[in-house]
């Protein structure tokens, strides 16, 4: 079954962002850029794209996110093909139309010395605040 680019972008994303975190914290990742998807009316592209917002973004150059996703599926070794496998995985889950994230995490860091809400494995995650 085809994979739609939403899908490519949330999955690179949360592989590249998450790789190596507990499942748990590998969705809340891909669940920050659907609500950022839901809240702005974006697609996950435009989400992911958004300047300064996720770290290996750069690394795109211009390149389609098919082409990254398939440079990954290539040069992945055995435990990140299953890594890169699940992140797909849980962006399907995620953004599937009926799932409901049941939270407003609308960011996450790696480093400590941010406010942050939630915790997860070495991520931290913060709500929308109005």
């Amino acid at each position: 079954m085809p994979v739609s680019v939403d899908t490519l972008y949330t999955a690179v994303t949360v592989y590249k962002e998450a790789r190596g975190e507990p499942r748990q914290c590998q969705v809340l990742v891909a669940e920050v850029v659907r609500n950022r998807m839901d809240n702005k009316g974006m697609t996950a592209g435009e989400v992911v794209k958004e300047r300064g917002q996720f770290s290996w973004v750069p690394l795109l150059r211009g390149k389609s996110i098919s082409s990254e996703y398939d440079r990954l599926k290539i040069r992945t070794r055995n435990g990140d093909k299953e890594m890169l496998n699940q992140a797909v995985d849980i962006a399907q889950d995620v953004l599937d139309p009926e799932y409901d994230t049941g939270n407003n995490l609308f960011y996450f860091h790696s480093r400590r010395g941010h406010k942050y809400d939630v915790k997860c494995g070495n991520l931290y995650f913060s709500y929308r605040h109005k």
